[in-house]
């Protein structure tokens, strides 16, 4: 919210005044990167855009990898948000070459998990896939249960949509293990928004509504899963007109998210079984 902005911001105006007190470049690179994330987060794409690029060309004079990568997927951000993929799709291939100069594995799956998600916006969901398989292997390689889980959340996107249902619980479970792990609802949110869609496709509008209204309604949810949530929402309400979406949104409001995510780990079968006959116009009523 605003508040945490304001008080961000004024930490990284403070640290960036004492680093050019110092003398301190790379306290200096660090604080104006930060400084541009803030006011990306804060919806100020232009002045992201100023102090982002003022620390890129800083990092580009110090020659300072893991400042330019930084900086780079923040513009990348920032050009995404303005619905220029190609200029986000070059800051993005720019941080993979020097994450990957620069020995940092841990950068280049976060360059290539940010060129999947790209390419899952242009509809190029096997371009997509494929940067994430590539990413997930770096994120096990260096032990990031973070990285690794936000892939296994994207790949159960990809999964869900493209109507592999296994494949799609198997991803969302791992992902959600990650959250165990880690305790970052970063992490387990996409893994509920890919267990709804497979819930949807099964004929369990229901079970879907009370996964999405969780999302939806958990503090954790900065709307990055707003495209799937939508799109499953569509599918329910022409699946299952005769629904109370808000209702059933409002009821998965009121469930704790680790009640969920214990059910999705323990019974996977929920949310696979076949429907009976006539069970899908049974539940639409």
């Amino acid at each position: 919210d605003e508040g945490r902005h304001e008080e961000a911001r004024g930490l990284f105006e403070e640290s960036l005044a004492v680093a050019k007190a110092i003398g301190s470049t790379a306290a200096i690179l660090f604080a104006t990167n930060q400084l541009g994330l803030v006011e990306y987060f804060a919806g100020d794409l232009e002045e992201a855009e100023r102090r982002l690029s003022s620390a890129l060309a800083l990092a580009r004079a110090e020659g300072n990898r893991p400042g330019a990568v930084s900086a780079l997927q923040g513009l990348g951000f920032v050009a995404e948000d303005r619905g220029e993929l190609d200029a986000a799709t070059a800051s993005y291939r720019e941080g993979l070459a020097a994450a990957r100069a620069n020995g940092d594995r841990y950068a280049a799956g976060r360059c290539l998990m940010l060129l999947g998600e790209v390419e899952r916006k242009r509809g190029a969901d096997g371009a997509a896939r494929a940067y994430y398989e590539e990413a997930l292997d770096l994120a096990r390689a260096v032990g990031s249960a973070f990285l690794a889980g936000l892939l296994e959340g994207n790949l159960a996107y990809l999964a869900a949509a493209g109507g592999r249902s296994k494949e799609a619980v198997r991803h969302a479970r791992r992902a959600l293990g990650a959250f165990r792990e880690t305790g970052s609802f970063t992490v387990g949110l996409p893994a509920l928004v890919a267990l709804a869609e497979v819930a949807a496709s099964r004929g369990e509008g229901r079970r879907a509504l009370e996964l999405l209204g969780h999302v939806l309604a958990h503090p954790g949810n900065r709307q990055d899963h707003r495209v799937e949530v939508e799109r499953v929402l569509a599918r329910i309400r022409r699946d299952h007109p005769r629904l109370d979406v808000e209702a059933g949104l409002a009821a998965g409001g009121r469930r704790r998210f680790e009640e969920l995510a214990r059910a999705a780990l323990e019974e996977p079968a929920t949310v696979l079984r076949k429907p009976r006959p006539g069970g899908r116009a049974r539940r639409a009523g």
